[in-house]
């Protein structure tokens, strides 16, 4: 435990391995960064780098490794102007984690793959300067949490996250002007979710491989002023590529591709009017529905195809005053349309397809 040092300070073939915590710098005045000759890795199920209230602080070129998931590579409070690069965080619970308060942080080349089942990336409350790029989460049942980060600020597609397990690949909570933009997040085997909104204002979620995932993306709380457009969603997840609750009526919903899933489009909460946009690609569809939408109103679905091959519904509501259901083509389903529970006054429904195989009622 170092407290209060300034730059002048030689730290140099120190070991730390077998403790259950390593370095604490406690007000640390830089530009300063400790030695390459100590000795790192091995640490416990502690932390390996603890910095408090520093300023200048680089820590690169370290092997803070475990071999058995535990512990957090580093974690910081309060800091200023801290650079992570180029550190080896493999089998760490947590590579990075910060608790709010730091302003000016890079972190670049961090590789913090594994199979923790633990974020392993988990930054609060940070300035629109984070530089977060290079970063490896591959393997990790969690990928990135991003908590009140403030914008504009864009992820950068350099970072790896492929390969995230059965938890969340990316969780923005309470952010706002983010664009999270051509990252490949894909699952081969209908693991996860790959994308998850919490209360965030004016993010932009484009150009994402969110294929297989069980949920391509997911939405919690008030979600103001959101553009998802030219995602995919595609591919074998047996769970609704997209669940969408409480978007305001500024929603941009355009150009994302579900074919194939189990399900489709869940939206719940929808504040309208609005209108879903026909140039998603929701067809084949397979069991489940091809849209559904709960306790929303005045909301118009005019002119999709929604057909299928025999199974599943087209368009489920559910609890929606004033929804139209128009000049959609609902061939080959089990129903073409379900409206279920109560609340569904003034709809209409007009000129819709639910001719074909289907074994039920239109």
């Amino acid at each position: 435990i170092l407290r209060e040092f300034n730059l002048n300070l030689v730290f140099t073939g120190n070991n730390f391995s077998g403790n259950a915590s390593g370095l604490y710098l406690d007000g640390m005045v830089g530009p300063w960064s400790p030695g390459l000759s100590n000795t790192f890795n091995g640490v416990g199920a502690g932390v390996v780098v603890y910095l408090n209230s520093t300023s200048n602080v680089t820590i690169n070129a370290y092997d803070l490794s475990s071999v058995s998931d535990v512990g957090t590579a580093v974690f910081l409070n309060n800091t200023i102007n801290t650079s992570l690069t180029n550190l080896d965080a493999t089998g760490r619970l947590t590579a990075v984690e910060t608790s709010g308060g730091d302003t000016g942080l890079t972190i670049d080349n961090v590789d913090g793959s594994g199979s923790g089942n633990s974020w392993t990336f988990l930054i609060r409350d940070h300035a629109n300067d984070l530089v977060f790029t290079n970063n490896s989460m591959s393997g990790k049942q969690f990928g990135a949490r991003f908590d009140g980060q403030l914008g504009p600020w864009t992820l950068h597609s350099t970072n790896d996250f492929t390969g995230i397990g059965t938890g969340v690949a990316l969780e923005l909570t309470g952010g706002n002007d983010i664009i999270v933009d051509n990252m490949d997040m894909s699952a081969a085997s209908d693991l996860g979710t790959g994308i998850y909104l919490n209360g965030t204002a004016d993010v932009i979620v484009t150009g994402n491989n969110l294929s297989g995932r069980n949920r391509g993306i997911e939405s919690v709380g008030v979600n103001t002023g959101s553009t998802i457009d030219g995602n995919d969603v595609s591919g074998a997840g047996s769970d609704y590529g997209m669940v969408l609750r409480n978007h305001d009526s500024a929603l941009i919903l355009t150009s994302n591709n579900f074919a194939g899933r189990g399900s489709g489009l869940w939206l719940q909460g929808q504040g309208g009017p609005w209108t879903l946009p026909t140039s998603n690609i929701l067809t084949d569809i397979t069991t489940g529905e091809a849209i559904r939408v709960d306790s929303s109103a005045n909301i118009v679905i005019d002119g999709h195809v929604l057909s299928g091959t025999g199974d599943g519904i087209g368009v489920l509501v559910n609890g929606c005053p004033g929804i139209e259901v128009s000049n959609n083509d609902l061939r080959d389903r089990r129903h073409g349309i379900q409206f279920t529970g109560g609340g569904n006054s003034s709809a209409i429904v007009d000129n819709n397809d639910v001719s074909g195989s289907g074994s039920d009622f239109g």
